[in-house]
């Protein structure tokens, strides 16, 4: 996975603490038995801690649809749009998104 991406080139240090390596991805991918959404919920998670832990703020649904609308990862996505889309949608409406929770609330 590319989570962090955009942080390699503005602060390699903080890139390399909190990115998800190969390796991670692929045993947590082993571990859950290729269940897709519990994978994407895992590795969503880990980032999103690391982050929080090592300081990094960043809009995780931004930076998602970001990463898919990368050509020289994901290539064309469709899924970028739909999201986008989707976002947009939800903030015309004056729907509340989810507030990032706190490390605190992912411990109890």
């Amino acid at each position: 996975m590319a989570l962090g991406i955009s942080l390699k080139e503005k602060n390699p240090l903080t890139y390399s603490r909190v990115r998800i390596k190969p390796g991670e991805f692929n045993n947590i991918e082993h571990q859950l038995n290729g269940g897709i959404p519990l994978i994407l919920n895992t590795v969503l998670t880990l980032f999103e801690d690391r982050c929080m832990k090592f300081g990094v703020k960043m809009d995780l649904l931004d930076h998602i649809i970001n990463l898919l609308e990368r050509k020289e990862i994901f290539g064309t996505s469709m899924l970028a749009n739909k999201i986008k889309n989707e976002k947009n949608i939800m903030e015309t409406n004056n729907c509340m998104l989810l507030p990032p929770r706190s490390r605190k609330d992912r411990l109890t």
